[in-house]
């Protein structure tokens, strides 16, 4: 190098140190790093499933729960309706209107149906809707308090809403009275 002019030799020696520097290599990851990062992203993606899962079925329950209880509180209202609408006009003889408020009670199938019965399970009466259903049995319901139940009828679930009254006709004269109103699941299902 002795015979170059020192700025040759400054040339040469850069070229040769950039010529000769060896690529950078990638960092290999040894055999078990990459068997636990394979594991930890499996298992990474199996939490996540679960969890919308699970999501998904407690959200399902509370929506089925919200469904149950607003028809739980149509079917009160529809009972205060017969309630308010009937009038005795003998002892055990209820007088209603030919039409009710609530228009699905005057709909034939329309799946809502209301029923009056005395404590011998007699019906006494029967809503426009339910001209082509089978009576139901009348269970005791107690006094003061709507029950709610479920029933399969015709290969039906109903939520029925039913409530024992004891009508005051006047001059000391009680006469028990039973209210049931139903509704069919099958929207809710």
């Amino acid at each position: 190098w002795s015979w170059l002019s020192p700025a040759a030799q400054t040339r040469v020696g850069e070229s040769r140190m950039t010529a000769s520097a060896p690529p950078a290599k990638t960092p290999r990851l040894h055999p078990l790093n990459a068997s636990f990062q394979w594991r930890l992203l499996a298992l990474s993606l199996l939490l996540l499933v679960l969890f919308f899962l699970i999501t998904t079925l407690v959200l399902e329950r509370a929506f089925r729960e919200t469904l149950r209880e607003q028809m739980q509180a149509h079917l009160e209202a529809s009972l205060y309706t017969l309630l308010t609408a009937a009038e005795e006009t003998a002892p055990g003889q209820l007088l209603l209107p030919l039409f009710l408020r609530d228009e699905r009670l005057n709909q034939i199938d329309s799946g809502v149906y209301a029923y009056i019965a005395n404590t011998d399970g007699k019906l006494l009466w029967r809503s426009a809707s339910s001209i082509k259903q089978r009576t139901p049995p009348f269970p005791d319901a107690g006094l003061g308090a709507i029950a709610f139940s479920e029933r399969q009828q015709e290969q039906l679930r109903y939520l029925v809403a039913r409530n024992d009254v004891l009508w005051d006709g006047g001059q000391g004269r009680e006469t028990r009275y039973r209210f049931m109103v139903l509704e069919s699941m099958a929207p809710a299902e």
